[in-house]
Formats: structure tokens, C-alpha cells, sequence
């Protein structure tokens, strides 16, 4: 199945790859971008569209990664909160068995 899907990815990467070069080479016209009062230098519409995808890629990546983080760090106080309660398991065991035996 895992050799299904990668060539799946690879045909469809390179249908796509020619029509994204297609549509950058289309979208060639500079233009300017303002936002909060700063104005921009002109580069063609496809280069922002493409810093866009970047930024978006770079924030999702940061987020995944704070979120990993954030996981790693509850399994790791689970693991530490069970292996103390059996601890506590065992020595309670081990209580009821002295009391048992006297």
C-alpha cells in the first residue's frame, strides 16, 4: 500500500509542477503589496504568492512543533504519576503481607 501511495504522490507532483510553473509564468506582473502603512517593493504576484506558502509553512511547522513539545511533556508526567503509583501498589503489597504474616 506504502509503494501504491508514493507513486501516487510522485504522478501527481508531476501533473502539478508544470501547472504551477505554468500559472507563476502567467502571474508575472510586479506589483506592490501595503500593509499597515509600509509599502512594499514590486516583485511579480506569483513570488508573494509562493512567500505566502512559505510563511504559512514555517508558522505550521512551529506550531506542530510547540504542540509535539506540549505532548511529550504530558507522556512524560503520566509515565512519572504511573510508575509512583505502582510504587505505591508494591508497597502497600508488601505492608498487607508483613500484616498477614503476623
Amino acid at each position: 500500500m506504502t509503494f501504491l501511495r508514493k507513486w501516487l504522490f510522485r504522478l501527481i507532483l508531476i501533473l502539478i509542477a508544470p501547472l504551477a510553473l505554468l500559472a507563476g509564468s502567467y502571474n508575472s506582473t510586479e506589483v506592490a503589496l501595503t500593509f499597515l502603512g509600509y509599502t512594499s517593493i514590486e516583485l511579480p504576484i506569483s513570488l508573494w504568492v509562493v512567500f505566502a506558502f512559505l510563511i504559512g509553512v514555517g508558522f505550521g511547522l512551529l506550531m506542530n512543533t510547540i504542540r509535539n513539545q506540549q505532548l511529550k511533556s504530558g507522556i512524560r508526567r503520566a509515565e512519572k504519576d504511573a510508575a509512583k503509583a505502582v510504587r505505591e501498589i508494591d508497597a502497600l503489597k508488601t505492608s498487607s503481607r508483613e500484616v498477614a504474616e503476623t
